[in-house]
Parts: structure tokens; sequence; C-alpha cells
């Protein structure tokens, strides 16, 4: 038998490695997750941000939509990724938001678009810095100081309580000093006529005086009342005082929270896609309310669509704290719908 020389056998390892390169990459083509991957590593490298204020982006960045008729062919899947303990958040629970947010873009576009599996492509992660660290820092001072509030109204409250049981008080004193008056006037009347009669006289005299005591008493009284009414004034002015104060830095408190979530500021979360890299970081847990629109936002990144500068949109780049947050609109519906090659009207 001949042997093949070296060259003929470096040729043959040649042809078997560019045989299974060519086999490997005809299945990578076949999944549409791998192929998005390996797409935007040919791409430029793509980072989209979800932001979290009033305030907007002065230009917002624009999704790259790579060229593909079958993007929404098989869904893109999720899966929790790291979740830093300082965040104190279970991971059930993430999966749980994740779930719902996959159900939420599922059934708004009546398609099966994301799916949660262990083995997904894309990784949600949770990751603590200092922006989170502020916002808690923040969110116990207004905590704290909501709590001071509180007591202070508890305060107010028993001093406007104080307040109307002193108007009855003094209600009281006012008919005890009409009725007395009454009596004095009586007492004089009947004076008069029996000035001659010196043992109805006599006990007239006894009436008089104890008039004259429930008279004393009754200045008393009166001069309480009024030194009650003063206190309570000056507390109740105190109070109000107290409360505008305590108004304002709350309000101060929340308009700091506000600002460092702020779009020029800081983003809540980030979908990014590179080389080796699938995965949505989120940076900021307010509540779970304002986590499911960050992974509402994001995952409408990793399907591919850019934002939407229309408020109340989800894919709108900017998160106002300050009002209700939205499910998904009929413009991200539309937009999704779009980009799988769908009119607005399938399902």
């Amino acid at each position: 038998m001949v042997k093949p020389s070296l060259p003929q056998v470096k040729t043959l390892i040649f042809v078997v490695i560019i045989v299974v390169l060519a086999i490997l990459l005809g299945e990578a083509a076949k999944s549409p997750e791998l192929r998005n991957s390996s797409e935007s590593s040919r791409d430029t490298i793509e980072r989209i941000s979800s932001t979290g204020s009033t305030a907007k982006h002065s230009a917002p960045q624009t999704a790259f939509l790579l060229p593909t008729t079958n993007r929404c062919a098989t869904p893109i899947s999720l899966k929790v990724g790291q979740v830093d303990e300082q965040f104190k958040v279970d991971k059930r629970l993430l999966t749980t938001a994740l779930e719902h947010a996959a159900q939420e873009w599922n059934s708004a576009t009546g398609k099966t678009l994301f799916a949660v599996r262990d083995n997904a492509i894309v990784s949600v992660n949770l990751l603590f810095d200092g922006r989170q660290d502020s916002i808690d820092q923040l969110q116990r001072k207004t905590t704290e100081l909501k709590a001071l509030s509180k007591d202070h109204m508890n305060r107010l409250q028993t001093l406007l309580m104080m307040l109307k049981r002193h108007n009855s008080a003094s209600a009281e004193w006012e008919r005890a000093r009409d009725e007395h008056n009454k009596l004095v006037e009586m007492i004089n009347a009947r004076s008069e006529v029996l000035a001659d009669n010196p043992e109805d006289y006599e006990a007239l005299q006894v009436e008089r005086q104890r008039i004259v005591e429930m008279g004393h008493h009754l200045k008393k009284v009166e001069r309480q009342l009024v030194r009650e009414k003063e206190l309570l004034h000056e507390n109740l002015s105190e109070r109000e005082v107290e409360r505008e104060s305590f108004k304002a830095r709350i309000q101060s408190l929340e308009e700091q929270v506000s600002s460092f979530l702020s779009p020029h500021f800081v983003p809540e979360g980030e979908y990014r896609r590179e080389l080796f890299v699938n995965e949505i970081n989120v940076y900021v847990f307010i509540d779970s309310d304002t986590f499911h629109h960050v992974l509402l936002h994001e995952m409408g990144h990793a399907l591919g669509l850019s934002h939407i500068d229309k408020p109340p949109a989800i894919m709108n780049p900017v998160i106002d704290h300050n009002a209700v947050l939205s499910n998904l609109t009929s413009l991200d519906v539309q937009a999704a719908l779009a980009l799988c090659g769908s009119s607005a009207g399938s399902g």
C-alpha cells in the first residue's frame, strides 16, 4: 500500500475542517435567536437603554433592525440570570414577573414572541450598583419622614379634638352664664318687693350669695377657657407650620428620587447584544409595576423594536414615575406586528 505523503495528509485535514465548519454554520442559520446573535456581531454593537423620569433623551437611540423575513417564527427565550442579593428579591418572584411580561407581549400581538425557559438565550439580570443604593437611601429617608409626618398628623388630630371639646365647654359655659344672669335679675326684682319682710328677705340674701358664688365660679371657668383656647390655637399654629415643613421636605426627597431617575443621569435598564452577550440588565428595582414596565420595554428591544417617542407607549424612552404606568399600547403592538411582517390587524 502506498502511504500518503505529508502534503496530502494536510490537504485532507483541511478539507475535513471546512466540511465540519460548513455543517455547524448551516445548523446555526436554522435558529433565529442564534442567527440574530451572529448577525449582530457582524454589525454595529447594539446597546439600547430604557430610562426612568419625566425628562426626555435629547437624541433617543434607535434599534438596528436586522433584515429577516422570519424574525418572529421562533420565540425569544428568556431566563432569570444574575440577581444581586442587595435587592432582596426572590428569583421566583422575578421569574413570575418575566412570565407575566412574556404573556402580555404574546397576548397583545397574538403571537408567541417570548418564552421563559431554563436554557434560554437571553438572561435577565438584576444588577446592584450605586444607582439602586442611592435610591434606597432616598426612599428610606422618605419613609422615615412620612412616619414622622403621620405622627405629627395624629397629634394635630388630637389637638383638633381638644379644640372641639373646648368649644363645647365654652358653649356650656355661655348657657350657665345666661342662666346666672337671669337669676341675678330675678333676685334683684324680689329684693325690692321683700325689703319690708325680714324673714323672706334673709332667705333671699342666702340665695343671692349662692348666685354670687356661682358667678365667681363662672368667671374662673371663663379665664380657664380663654387660656386653654389661646394655648390650643398656639399649638395648632405650630402644627400647621410643621405640617407645611413636612410636606416641603417630603416633596424635596421625592424630587431627588425623580431627578436621580432622569434619563440624563441613569438608565433603569438596558438590552445588550454583543459577541457572546445577549442580556437584559435592570439596575433599579423600585416596585413590581416599574420592574414590569422596564421588562416590557427591554423585551421590545430584544425583539428588535426602536423607541417610540409617544407616551404612554411602553417603547417610549421615558418612564413617568408620577403617572400610572400603562400596559402595552396599540403603538407597541403595531410596531411589533410590523416587525414580524404582519399587518396591524392580524393576529
